[in-house]
């Protein structure tokens, strides 16, 4: 299921930056200015909207998923370790999700 993969790409060793919102202290340039991600998103917040049913199918599920890594790539630049750490978390998510 969606869910199984989520709770799988969540607990993978490259995951840690993705888990939780961007820190607006620390990175206050994520949500204002310039370079600001307009829609920003979290594993967590997508696992905590599956569990209370907000997502019409998998489909929406994934459109999210794919929200935290283009936003990654958006802030970060293509060829930062960030980056590289979500292309490879968007590989195993998507693998996962075309076997179902």
């Amino acid at each position: 299921s969606v869910k199984k993969f989520l709770d799988q790409i969540m607990q993978h060793r490259m995951a840690w930056p993705f888990l939780e919102p961007v820190d607006g202290h620390l990175y206050p340039s994520y949500y204002q200015g310039p370079h600001a991600v307009m829609d920003p998103i979290d594993l967590c917040t997508i696992k905590m909207k599956l569990e209370q049913g907000s997502y019409a199918g998998a489909g929406a599920v994934k459109a999210d998923v794919d929200g935290v890594w283009e936003n990654c790539r958006h802030f970060n630049g293509e060829t930062h370790l960030y980056s590289t750490m979500a292309d490879e978390l968007e590989r195993r998510f998507n693998k996962k999700l075309n076997s179902l």
